[in-house]
């Protein structure tokens, strides 16, 4: 149960920081209350997954999933570029992602 947690935990990161680019600063009441309800439900995901994973493993696959879902979710929604290198760095991250959660 602790990497579904860990990859809800994820999920909801990603949600969190989308949220944060529509709070303009924290001045926005319903973007900020997403984000801040979102960050909080993603740190108890966190915390529950913590009491099966490994806390150096668990927050290096909550924050590369987050990473590259975050990544993705600026390329959709706000054409953020996706060059040769930045494409090399998060595959580089999913592979770290991947490797750490076989590992185990």
């Amino acid at each position: 149960m602790g990497w579904v947690y860990l990859f809800w935990a994820s999920g909801f990161e990603v949600i969190f920081a989308v949220s944060l680019k529509y709070t303009a600063g924290y001045s926005k009441p319903l973007p900020s209350t997403v984000a801040t309800i979102f960050a909080m439900v993603s740190i108890i995901s966190l915390a529950k997954a913590l009491n099966s994973i490994p806390v150096g493993v668990a927050y290096a696959i909550w924050t590369g999933l987050g990473t590259l879902g975050i990544n993705l979710m600026g390329m959709m929604l706000f054409r953020e570029p996706l060059g040769g290198s930045k494409a090399l760095y998060i595959l580089m991250i999913l592979g770290g992602v991947l490797g750490l959660h076989s590992g185990l």
